[in-house]
């Protein structure tokens, strides 16, 4: 004998009530740290009003899920320990996000000078150690310089290293 399901449709709550985008958006900003341009843009694709978004995004910032702040230091962070970015591509991409001058100065000061130097040459060397082959120097000095811009560090810090280089 076969049990038999009976086909019971449940209507799931829809993202657009503003309690479960809300919910969402809690989730959403618990996972990582988030930007609040970031948060506007996932609350949009909910189908929301900019009433109901903007009510939504101040609760996110009283209980703390969501802090430009702290999200402007994480990313800052992240970008160059984990990554390897230099100020210059951190900056500009704490800016597409919209953050304030003010919290891009405050990210990019906690980016110690000694450790960016260090990663510099770190950088360098081992980019010169995958070109080993190139015995023109001034290729190799060129292609390293070219890989450290996009990364996007300084060009006086790039050209500090690459005089290092001799033959």
């Amino acid at each position: 004998m076969a049990i038999r399901r009976s086909v019971i449709k449940r209507s799931a709550p829809s993202a657009n009530d503003p309690a479960v985008a809300l919910a969402k958006a809690r989730s959403f900003c618990a996972y990582q740290e988030r930007c609040k341009n970031e948060v506007i843009f996932h609350l949009h694709s909910f189908g929301l009003s900019e009433e109901q978004t903007t009510v939504i995004i101040s609760n996110l910032e009283e209980e703390d899920f969501l802090n430009e702040e702290r999200f402007a230091l994480a990313y800052a962070r992240g970008k160059f320990s984990q990554l390897q970015w230099g100020r210059i591509k951190i900056k500009a991409e704490l800016l597409s996000k919209g953050l304030s001058d003010s919290l891009i100065r405050m990210a990019m000061e906690t980016i110690p000078d000694d450790e960016y130097l260090k990663c510099i040459e770190s950088l360098v060397e081992a980019k010169r150690n995958s070109l080993s082959s190139i015995d023109d120097l001034h290729v190799l000095k060129h292609k390293i310089y070219s890989f450290l811009a996009s990364k996007g560090f300084e060009e006086h810090l790039i050209y500090n290293e690459i005089n290092k280089i001799k033959t």
